[in-house]
């Protein structure tokens, strides 16, 4: 069972920036930061994504 992630929502900046990393199996990787998990921002974001107006990110070793 894999745990409850949130969304986050960025800049194309704030990520040109992230330098949070994090050791996973010997291997240093981009860190997932832990986003918002209520419902209504999640279909929010969501339809960002549906309409055109954001993309998503998927982040390194299935985060």
């Amino acid at each position: 069972m894999s745990k409850v992630q949130g969304v986050s929502e960025f800049k194309v900046k704030d990520l040109d920036d992230w330098d949070i990393t994090t050791n996973i199996n010997g291997r240093w990787v981009s860190a997932r930061p832990i986003g918002l998990i209520g419902f209504k921002y999640r279909v929010q974001a969501a339809w960002k994504v549906l309409t055109g107006k954001a993309d998503i990110v998927t982040w390194p070793m299935n985060q």
